[in-house]
């Protein structure tokens, strides 16, 4: 077949960065992967704003109609973006860390793998391996965007990197930086090993690394086919999404594929993160290992944007400019409510939304977006998920069972609910660390977006670290960010008058006579101090 069938990628010429870890230097995989970019630089990169001009609002209905398909071109990166680029970079340092395709142990490891070992004993390695730490589980309900930042996340990365050199030495070998494969609908093992070998030949072109099934093969055969293929591409880290089609594995499918993941991170290293809806949750903690293994770099339990989550502030900000009727409606309070009600904090929900009301507002006379608008919107071009949104709006717990890919996101009371009626010590105490571990993770990024708007206000950084804490402390159970910037500026605002009073009122050094003394309107205060015989008469003195 030739090439020009395959959508292959141009592999980039490798560009190498020192790094100033000792444990990622001279480590070709490592320093040929852009610098870490910092959190503003993120969202500066990854925000995707479509061309827009207003007066495209001055075309006929039809041609709008269809301009307002240019949303979804619109992204804007949440603090979960920000986090699964931080989350990623790491695993992709850490795995790579203990591969370096120069080393000896590097081309040893490639001609051990699929071989029988004749050694009749367990070997215990003294060496610390950072196996347990690549691994990351993803789980959030259909919609919330998990997926898109995922993708957005990798477009940080060149997928293929070529070497040729590196400080003076002559080399030749490929690095592919990710790779994302879609758990098969059946979670069949032998489906998922056919999409890897595609996806590579679709990539790189037909080469060594593709692979031609054989019927009379076993799946262990096709598996270790694979792991042979990810050393040598040295594979930086492998995505499986829809991971809760797992479920419907048959056999002992399911428990197979868990397990080639986890000898993915064992034997060579690659993390591998696994992204679903909540239908993944008995997946994987049906099994402590994999559960374990499958969040090393910490679970990401993707949630919904809350009404006052200053991201969800700038996501429907950054959309509303995006207005093809004739007449551009301001938003509002009101409105920016009625689309989070409708919405509930999806964003895939919200901009599709958006684009509806548009395109009914459009049919309108004066073509106007009302808060009733969107609600009509809503109940009648969404009705379909009507039921999944209203579940999470009145957090129904006996409806949300139903629905499987609807798992709030706070999770906190119905752990608390399971605690009381579990009848064994030991689930109790763990869901218990479950409730602190996701009180204290709520508490630090109430206080560090508080100090962020406190600091981006022009309070001082040392006074406002101040009245984050009293804030925090003036709070029970919910931390209403809204509430604690009105608390913490007025905190800040309390403590600088008290500061200029106490100034004021120590006017005077210690001792000092006029702090003591009260004059009299209009009475002067040498005289003053002189009648009160403070000051002693010159003229008595000398005798005069």
């Amino acid at each position: 077949m030739n090439n020009l069938d395959y959508k292959i990628i141009e592999p980039v010429k490798a560009v190498y960065t020192d790094r100033n870890v000792e444990l990622y230097k001279n480590n070709p995989y490592i320093e040929a992967l852009p610098p870490m970019l910092e959190r503003r630089e993120v969202v500066e990169f990854l925000a995707s704003f479509p061309d827009y001009e207003n007066e495209e609002r001055e075309l006929n209905v039809a041609e709008r109609k269809l301009m307002v398909q240019n949303l979804f071109g619109f992204y804007y990166p949440t603090e979960r973006t920000i986090e699964m680029y931080e989350k990623i970079t790491a695993l992709l340092s850490t795995g790579y860390s203990s591969r370096n395709p120069l080393s000896k142990k590097f081309n040893q490891q490639a001609k051990m793998i699929g071989q029988p070992s004749n050694y009749p004993y367990p070997i215990s390695k003294t060496k610390k391996s950072f196996a347990s730490n690549n691994g990351l589980a993803v789980v959030g309900i259909s919609g919330i965007g998990k997926t898109s930042a995922i993708d957005q996340v990798l477009s940080l990365y060149p997928q293929c990197i070529m070497h040729s050199e590196y400080k003076g030495y002559i080399c030749s070998f490929v690095q592919l930086v990710y790779l994302k494969l879609e758990c098969p609908y059946d979670g069949s093992i032998l489906a998922l090993c056919r999409q890897f070998f595609s996806e590579i030949t679709n990539k790189l072109g037909e080469n060594s690394y593709s692979y031609r099934f054989n019927q009379n093969m076993r799946t262990k055969d096709y598996l270790e086919k694979m792991k042979l293929v990810v050393h040598q591409l040295g594979l930086g880290v492998l995505i499986i999404d829809e991971i809760q089609n797992l479920r419907e594995a048959k056999g002992k499918e399911r428990e197979q594929m868990l397990n080639f993941f986890v000898s993915l991170r064992n034997e060579l290293s690659i993390p591998v993160i696994l992204v679903g809806t909540p239908k993944t949750y008995p997946i994987l903690q049906g099994d402590f290992r994999n559960t374990r293994r499958g969040i090393g770099q910490g679970g990401v339990e993707w949630g919904v944007l809350e009404k006052d989550n200053p991201f969800w502030k700038r996501l429907v900000r950054g959309m509303w400019r995006y207005q093809w009727t004739n007449k551009f409606t301001e938003l509002t309070d009101e409105i920016e409510g009625i689309l989070h009600y409708e919405s509930q904090g999806i964003t895939d929900v919200l901009i599709k939304l958006f684009m509806m009301v548009q395109v009914k507002a459009m049919d309108k006379q004066d073509e106007l977006i009302t808060p009733g608008l969107i609600s009509k919107t809503a109940k009648k071009d969404f009705a379909l998920i009507q039921p999944m949104i209203k579940a999470i709006r009145d957090n129904d717990i006996e409806s949300l069972s139903r629905f499987e890919d609807v798992r709030p996101p706070n999770m906190e009371k119905l752990i608390q609910q399971h605690i009381l009626e579990s009848s064994k010590k030991q689930e109790a105490i763990i869901h218990r660390r479950k409730i602190s571990e996701l009180k204290k993770q709520r508490i630090k990024t109430f206080k560090e977006e508080l100090l962020i708007i406190l600091v981006e206000s022009g309070f001082p950084k040392t006074r406002s670290e101040t009245a984050v804490n009293h804030t925090v402390n003036q709070f029970k159970d919910d931390l209403d960010l809204v509430e604690g910037i009105k608390i913490a500026k007025e905190y800040i605002e309390f403590n600088a008058q008290k500061t200029k009073e106490n100034k004021k009122s120590n006017a005077y050094p210690n001792g000092d006579l006029r702090e003591n003394l009260k004059r009299n309107t209009g009475e002067d205060l040498y005289d003053d101090i002189k009648r009160k015989g403070l000051i002693p008469d010159v003229s008595q003195e000398l005798d005069i």
